[in-house]
């Protein structure tokens, strides 16, 4: 399981700002916030280094909020 706090320290990590909390945007589509493909690879990279969880491509490209993150790694 994945807690909220990860995804923000991953988000972090990644490099990316978004404007909002986590908490705030669970819902939002990731293109909506404004995330580029290269901001998803960090942050799905950063995700693997916190919960030595490795993803798969095809698993990654069903992933489009942070809801469906949470999701993943019940």
């Amino acid at each position: 399981m994945i807690e909220v706090t990860q995804i923000k320290e991953a988000t972090k990590a990644a490099g990316i700002t978004l404007g909002v909390s986590v908490e705030d945007c669970l819902d939002i589509d990731f293109n909506d916030l404004g995330l580029d493909s290269l901001d998803l690879f960090n942050l799905f990279l950063e995700l693997e280094n916190i919960t030595d969880v490795s993803i798969a491509d095809s698993d990654v490209d069903t992933m489009k909020t942070f809801s469906d993150i949470i999701k993943y790694y019940k």
